[in-house]
């Protein structure tokens, strides 16, 4: 849809950033615009993920037209899942909000009597566990293989950094007893702009601190 979608708008000729390419260009262009939309497929993500690693790539071989290629659908699925690596209370409202959008989906299937996809139960589904699970089995490893790629240390601070720290709130919130589900009324507070509530987690500080206690 998103590639369809895409194309579609290209059409408009006020739109139309592609118009320029020479027809060999404009394919190979068309193509790669397709292949990194349908990477960020979570269906597909550890056999990317699996293969970006067996190569083991290294800067100067992003030179190579297929190796670029696999470079930016790693690139591009981390973008996909930023909020993974960005500060925590930033990072806690992209989660409730994409947990929500997971649930909506849960409702719709409970409605019409089918079978509730994994995590988009609103009643069953702990945030915090479901959060600590994507961070560490998804989002950790990427930006970790990522970052061997990158041999950024801005990178390594910045993001992998942030992720394990999140880590490190999540856990910290669900051995607390903070494990609420989406049917809580605790999470209308939360997700409010407006929220008097006690802050969710800890300072970044004493999670660095934890995290670096933990290692």
């Amino acid at each position: 849809m998103h590639a369809s979608v895409t194309f579609s708008i290209t059409r408009d000729p006020n739109c139309n950033i592609l118009s320029g390419l020479e027809k060999d260009q404009y394919i190979l262009t068309r193509k790669w615009i397709i292949e990194l939309i349908l990477a960020t497929d979570m269906g597909k993500h550890f056999d990317l993920l699996r293969l970006f690693k067996a190569n083991s790539y290294e800067k100067k071989s992003s030179e190579v037209q297929d190796v670029r290629l696999e470079v930016l659908k790693i690139l591009i699925k981390a973008a996909d899942i930023g909020h993974s690596a960005k500060l925590t209370e930033l990072h806690k409202k992209w989660s409730l909000l994409i947990s929500e959008e997971f649930f909506r989906q849960g409702d719709i299937e409970k409605e019409s009597g089918k079978p509730i996809s994994m995590y988009c139960d609103r009643e069953t589904t702990v945030i915090a566990k479901s959060q600590i699970g994507f961070l560490k089995n998804i989002a950790l490893p990427l930006y970790e293989s990522l970052g061997v790629f990158l041999a950024c240390e801005g990178f390594d601070k910045n993001c992998t950094e942030q992720v394990k720290v999140n880590i490190c709130a999540w856990e910290f919130e669900s051995s607390n007893g903070k494990n609420f589900t989406m049917k809580d009324s605790q999470v209308k507070s939360i997700l409010s702009d407006n929220s008097e509530s006690a802050p969710l987690f800890l300072p970044k500080s004493s999670l660095v601190a934890m995290y670096k206690s933990n290692e």
